[in-house]
Protein backbone atom coordinates (compact mmCIF):
# COMPACT_ATOMS: atom_id res chain seq x y z
CA UNK A 1 0.00 0.00 0.00
CA UNK A 2 1.35 3.53 -0.52
CA UNK A 3 1.66 5.72 2.84
CA UNK A 4 2.86 8.52 3.95
CA UNK A 5 6.09 7.20 6.15
CA UNK A 6 7.49 9.36 9.53
CA UNK A 7 10.95 8.56 9.59
CA UNK A 8 11.68 11.50 12.22
CA UNK A 9 11.36 15.03 12.69
CA UNK A 10 11.09 17.08 9.79
CA UNK A 11 11.17 13.57 7.66
CA UNK A 12 8.20 12.20 5.98
CA UNK A 13 8.38 10.73 2.93
CA UNK A 14 5.94 8.84 0.20
CA UNK A 15 6.49 4.93 0.13
CA UNK A 16 5.23 1.40 0.06
CA UNK A 17 4.42 -0.58 2.96
CA UNK A 18 2.67 -4.22 3.18
CA UNK A 19 -0.86 -4.63 2.09
CA UNK A 20 -2.67 -4.20 5.50
CA UNK A 21 -4.93 -7.81 6.99
CA UNK A 22 -7.11 -8.34 9.28
CA UNK A 23 -5.56 -9.95 12.27
CA UNK A 24 -7.87 -9.79 14.96
CA UNK A 25 -11.48 -10.64 14.35
CA UNK A 26 -12.13 -6.76 15.34
CA UNK A 27 -10.00 -5.25 12.71
CA UNK A 28 -11.05 -3.49 9.32
CA UNK A 29 -8.81 -2.63 6.46
CA UNK A 30 -10.27 0.85 4.71
CA UNK A 31 -9.11 1.77 1.32
CA UNK A 32 -8.40 5.47 1.98
CA UNK A 33 -9.77 7.76 -0.75
CA UNK A 34 -9.07 11.10 0.50
CA UNK A 35 -6.34 12.33 3.11
CA UNK A 36 -5.34 15.61 4.89
CA UNK A 37 -2.85 16.96 7.58
CA UNK A 38 -4.29 17.21 10.69
CA UNK A 39 -3.02 20.56 12.97
CA UNK A 40 -1.68 17.68 15.68
CA UNK A 41 0.51 15.99 12.84
CA UNK A 42 2.70 19.27 13.11
CA UNK A 43 3.78 18.72 16.61
CA UNK A 44 5.52 15.60 15.84
CA UNK A 45 6.96 16.61 12.42
CA UNK A 46 8.42 19.70 14.07
CA UNK A 47 9.89 17.51 16.40
CA UNK A 48 7.88 18.74 19.98
CA UNK A 49 5.73 15.60 20.63
CA UNK A 50 6.87 11.84 19.78
CA UNK A 51 5.74 9.88 17.19
CA UNK A 52 6.25 6.78 16.68
CA UNK A 53 8.23 5.77 13.49
CA UNK A 54 6.31 4.28 10.25
CA UNK A 55 2.73 5.49 8.71
CA UNK A 56 0.92 8.42 9.50
CA UNK A 57 -2.05 9.59 9.74
CA UNK A 58 -5.74 9.95 10.70
CA UNK A 59 -7.73 12.11 8.91
CA UNK A 60 -9.41 10.62 5.74
CA UNK A 61 -12.48 9.45 4.11
CA UNK A 62 -12.29 5.72 2.42
CA UNK A 63 -14.10 2.77 1.92
CA UNK A 64 -14.31 -0.32 4.00
CA UNK A 65 -12.64 -3.15 1.80
CA UNK A 66 -12.37 -5.91 4.47
CA UNK A 67 -13.97 -6.98 8.27
CA UNK A 68 -13.28 -9.26 10.70
CA UNK A 69 -15.81 -11.89 12.16
CA UNK A 70 -17.00 -9.59 15.37
CA UNK A 71 -17.34 -6.28 13.41
CA UNK A 72 -20.81 -5.60 13.11
CA UNK A 73 -22.76 -4.72 10.42
CA UNK A 74 -25.90 -1.70 10.29
CA UNK A 75 -29.05 -2.39 9.79
CA UNK A 76 -30.87 -2.38 6.36
CA UNK A 77 -32.58 0.77 5.79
Amino acid sequence: MQAAIFNGPRSIVYGELPDPVIAARTDAIVRVTLACVCGSDLWYYRGLSSHDLGAIGHEFMGVVDAVGADVGRPPPR
